[in-house]
């Protein structure tokens, strides 16, 4: 039966037409579900590919870290041996040793490690700097007043602090005391 307008009145339908109605209207719900589960789905995959090929970066990049940073203390040694033999007589000593290191510090630099630049009187920057001790100098309160052990960088990462003494100002005279 149909109404004066054209459309079709749904209490006259016959029960298998609205059944197929609901149906259909069911079906239309599902999909919608369906189709949003699987753009979620594409979005946590895609995701998941960035975070994946993130890390991949990350260990390419860092995952030499730890063996390098055990390696330090050779390179730190290797350097005190080569100051020490800068202060003996034997020429080809020295020539070996700065052969030797100068490859240790190619092999550094190739592996992205570099030793980070430090001088007496440089401003203390606890980004790259570790204060070991704190003493009165001549330089002013929170400079290099020593450096006791090198530091090293692995790209843009500190591997190990340059171990310094800051100074704590100029120390005071026996004349400034009084009492």
């Amino acid at each position: 039966m149909t109404i004066s307008d054209g459309q079709t009145d749904e209490t006259n339908m016959p029960d298998n037409d609205i059944q197929e109605q609901d149906e259909l209207t069911a079906l239309r719900a599902e999909v919608a579900e369906w189709k949003e589960l699987s753009i979620r789905r594409s979005a946590e995959l895609e995701n998941f590919r960035k975070r994946t090929a993130t890390e991949k970066e990350y260990l390419a990049l860092y995952g030499a870290e730890r063996f390098i940073s055990k390696l330090l203390p050779v390179f730190d040694d290797l350097n005190k041996a080569l100051e020490a033999a800068q202060n003996s007589p034997d020429q080809a000593l020295l020539n070996g040793l700065q052969m030797v290191y100068n490859n240790a510090l190619k092999v550094l630099a190739e592996s992205g490690v570099s030793v980070i630049e430090c001088n007496i009187g440089d401003p203390f920057d606890v980004n790259i700097h570790e204060a070991l001790i704190h003493v009165p100098s001549d330089l002013p309160e929170g400079h290099i007043a020593q450096i006791i052990e090198r530091g090293y960088q692995f790209h843009d990462k500190v591997l190990r602090h340059v171990k310094v003494v800051t100074s704590s100002g100029t120390p005071l005279n026996e004349s400034d005391v009084t009492e």
